[in-house]
């Protein structure tokens, strides 16, 4: 299997998921916390949902090299960072000769794969990833950082409480899998997640 390493050219302007004004505006319980408090759970999440994913979400131009097995053809590739945006440039890694348009085509609707009809070590400069957050990953990040906020106040483990005769029941407690990652969210993080090719 073909193997590749990642440069980055250009960082994205950000790594959250949200701006703050939004998770403000949808997470009620977050009202009497500041702005680095909230800014720091946000960062948070965002960092656990790209781990979940296992990959860079916001768009970067990046230099990716991807090297064959000897002897083969790279063949189809998962770009690291998709969709693909815009390719600057595929080029021999040897002597940075551009490799033919012929022999190489983005692929899938989605931007996320490559074909590469070459044997030898490229040199890939492209921005991928979503240059625009699409709304049903924030609103997914914006849930983890109001489970991190409602987790903040419970008591760990407590399920049901009674005082001077009156009771109530929370109902299950929810695992957290790092930052706010509800089971729930994790679940919805598969169509997010980074597509490998066998």
């Amino acid at each position: 299997m073909p193997t590749s390493s990642v440069e980055v050219v250009t960082p994205a302007a950000s790594y959250r998921l949200a701006d703050l004004a939004t998770v403000r505006v949808h997470v009620a319980e977050a009202s009497g916390l500041s702005d680095d408090v909230l800014g720091t759970m946000l960062d948070a999440v965002s960092a656990a949902i790209a781990r979940v994913c296992r990959r860079v979400l916001p768009a970067e131009r990046v230099r990716e090299t991807i090297t064959p097995d000897a002897g083969r053809t790279i063949g189809r590739w998962a770009l690291d960072r998709r969709p693909v945006a815009t390719v600057y440039s595929v080029t021999c890694a040897e002597d940075g000769v551009a490799v033919p348009s012929a022999s190489w085509a983005i692929e899938h609707r989605q931007a996320e794969t490559m074909r590469l009809d070459v044997a030898e070590t490229v040199v890939i400069e492209y921005t991928g990833g979503y240059s625009v957050i699409p709304a049903d990953l924030v609103m997914l990040a914006i849930e983890a950082v109001r489970d991190t906020v409602a987790a903040r106040s419970r008591v760990p483990g407590l399920l049901r409480e009674e005082l001077d005769g009156y009771s109530y029941e929370l109902g299950r407690d929810v695992a957290l899998a790092g930052p706010g990652l509800s089971p729930g969210v994790l679940a919805a993080l598969d169509t997010f997640k980074r597509v490998e090719l066998a």
